[in-house]
């Protein structure tokens, strides 16, 4: 596996000698076995072709996007503002692997502000793109409007198991959005299962991962109303394993909700509600067993 990271960073240096680019010290720091790392600051606008034609050719089962500003919420200098173009670039260039590659399994954006456009971009590669199972948008101060952008290609996309928004500002306007995301990847596999019992057969792949069954929308603004909305829908849904909704804005009415959610839904196994407006106390770590967590709710 070294020698594969070596192999990476070789072939970085000759597109770099190529192109009579001089090579960045970030993307060679960021370049690993079987992901790339990505420091906003450290990338301009000259390393976007050496970085194009070096995600073409390594296969890099993750791509981590990230700042090296931290307290995203408190410090209004992002480095989006400095950095808008590149950025922008940098985007384009993943989602158009996104149309080509079947390796990426992992993309994680955290600590850079977001703006309407680069969701846009997300959203066109994620609607094309086939192989990626986590897509992570943390701390990123994304608002309800961005994760509007975001649906119809979350809709579409057939392969992302794993869904993790958290630290961000979404709200009660997600509800009814995210409850359409949950029923259509639903639908898709209460198909997929209908046609194999019918035939009689066992799928030769698991239909639990082809769509969504985990999600973190832990440190947002969701509160009550949220519950009210999204409920409905993950009462008929049989897909949905594990939910994070910890230090949100739920209160009493929207945990007794969720407490009736458990009682109809035998799919969901971890529901995390810690730190909520409506809990009076710290609860541990417990398993994530139902029982353990109708505990958790009446905390």
């Amino acid at each position: 596996m070294r020698q594969r990271q070596k192999t990476h960073t070789y072939l970085y240096k000759q597109i770099c000698k190529h192109l009579n680019v001089p090579c960045s010290s970030g993307l060679l720091n960021g370049i690993q076995e079987t992901e790339i790392v990505l420091i906003l600051e450290q990338i301009g606008l000259q390393d976007i072709e050496p970085l194009q034609l070096l995600l073409a050719q390594c296969k890099f089962k993750s791509i981590i996007l990230k700042s090296m500003q931290k307290n995203l919420k408190l410090n209004k200098s992002m480095a989006h503002d400095n950095y808008k173009n590149e950025l922008l670039e940098i985007l384009r260039v993943i989602t158009k692997l996104f149309t080509k590659s079947l390796d990426v399994i992992t993309f994680v954006i955290r600590d850079i502000r977001m703006s309407s456009e680069h969701m846009q971009i997300i959203s066109q590669g994620i609607a094309v793109v086939q192989s990626l199972k986590e897509l992570r948008i943390i701390q990123c101060l994304m608002t309800s409007n961005h994760f509007s952008i975001l649906q119809p290609s979350l809709i579409q996309n057939s392969s992302l198991q794993v869904i993790d928004f958290s630290h961000n500002y979404l709200t009660h306007q997600i509800g009814v959005m995210l409850g359409q995301l949950l029923q259509e990847h639903s639908k898709r596999r209460d198909s997929v299962d209908y046609l194999y019992r019918t035939k009689g057969e066992c799928p030769e792949e698991d239909i639990s991962k082809i769509g969504i069954g985990e999600l973190d929308l832990s440190y947002n603004k969701l509160n009550d109303q949220f519950v009210k909305d999204v409920v409905p829908y993950l009462e008929r849904d049989r897909w949905i394993k594990s939910i994070n909704l910890k230090y949100n804005a739920i209160q009493k009415e929207g945990f007794e909700l969720l407490i009736q959610l458990l009682d109809k839904n035998t799919t969901i196994i971890g529901l995390d509600t810690r730190r909520n407006l409506g809990t009076t106390q710290i609860i541990p770590e417990g398993d994530s067993q139902k029982t353990n967590q109708k505990q958790k709710h009446q905390e």
